[in-house]
């Protein structure tokens, strides 16, 4: 009977075998011919995403470049700005302590500058936040003094800047324009003491100008110039650290930007194409404002163990100088 009954279940099985490999069906057996198989069923369906596979869209990058092992002191203060295709920095300290350097972003190398006269502040590390500012071809620096930097002859001198313009602590930046005037334009906003003044000069017959009060009082903001209008950001009022936006339209005044979405107090920006890239002095990303639709974009992780860090364009590269344990590094940024 064993026998009997396995020899009739391998008939089963050669039958079925046999059978419609989808439906299990003999063909023309009046089955459900009509009803899709699982195999039709799932053929055009997406596969599920891969929730463990990395984003295939390439991303901002930032490239080391250079370092300059002779300063690696974490608590040293940087001023930085571009002209041209070189990157220009200076470590404000105390006086015997100043560093003026240049890096040529195309030919790779580094060199000294000139230190500015001993009457004057030179980078001094005394509380009155001075800044690197590039306009009409050469370096300024405002804090205690008014100094410009000859970059071909390396050589400061001053200029115009009376004790009632004078702003320690104040947000500069620079405009291509102004009041419909074709040319650099270096702008200040605020001051020490919590300032709403906004003064405008003009390098070239250095003439300084008042502009339209800032909505609030602050110090230490970034203000970057697009054409010609002048944007800042965040800044310090007497009760501390804001995140507020303004542009300045000629004819409607201060207009109002959504907030930044970390704080940039006393750090620095740059514009390229379209875009203003924020960075705050001991921040952990940098932040992206797109001009045009006025939002922010997804911020750009800084490398590790950065501190100090200030931004620069040249050679119409953005660059990222800041100080870590080896020195001070150049890294520029490689957009995708």
């Amino acid at each position: 009977m064993r026998a009997g009954l396995m020899t009739s279940c391998m008939v089963v099985l050669l039958a079925v075998t046999a059978c419609d490999p989808v439906r299990g069906e003999q063909p023309g057996d009046g089955g459900s011919s009509d009803a899709p198989s699982p195999t039709d069923a799932t053929t055009d369906a997406p596969s599920p995403p891969d929730a463990g596979q990395p984003d295939a869209t390439p991303q901002p990058e930032w490239v080391l470049s250079h370092t300059d092992p002779s300063l690696n002191d974490n608590t040293a203060a940087l001023t930085v700005v571009g002209e041209g295709h070189t990157v220009y920095w200076a470590h404000e300290g105390n006086v015997g302590e100043v560093v003026f350097r240049s890096y040529d972003v195309t030919a790779g190398t580094e060199a000294a500058e000139g230190l500015m006269p001993a009457n004057t502040d030179d980078f001094c590390e005394c509380g009155y936040g001075g800044q690197l500012i590039a306009a009409a071809g050469k370096l300024w620096y405002f804090a205690n003094y008014g100094q410009q930097y000859d970059v071909t002859n390396h050589v400061w001198s001053s200029t115009i800047y009376t004790p009632a313009n004078q702003r320690g602590e104040a947000g500069w930046g620079v405009t291509q324009s102004s009041g419909g005037v074709t040319g650099d334009f270096i702008i200040s906003v605020g001051g020490r003491g919590s300032l709403t003044s906004v003064q405008s000069f003009a390098p070239g017959p250095q003439v300084w100008m008042g502009m339209p009060a800032y909505p609030l009082g602050l110090d230490s903001s970034v203000v970057v110039g697009v054409d010609d209008i002048p944007f800042v950001f965040g800044g310090r009022t007497s009760v501390g650290d804001v995140n507020t936006s303004y542009q300045f339209i000629a004819g409607l005044g201060w207009q109002g930007l959504p907030d930044t979405p970390a704080s940039v107090t006393g750090g620095s920006g740059v514009h390229l194409a379209g875009k203003i890239y924020l960075v705050g002095p001991f921040a952990d990303a940098v932040q992206v404002f797109d001009v045009p639709s006025s939002t922010w974009d997804a911020p750009i992780a800084l490398p590790d163990a950065t501190s100090h860090a200030r931004l620069a364009l040249a050679d119409g590269r953005v660059w990222l100088v800041a100080i870590n344990d080896g020195g001070v590094n150049f890294y520029e940024l490689v957009l995708p």
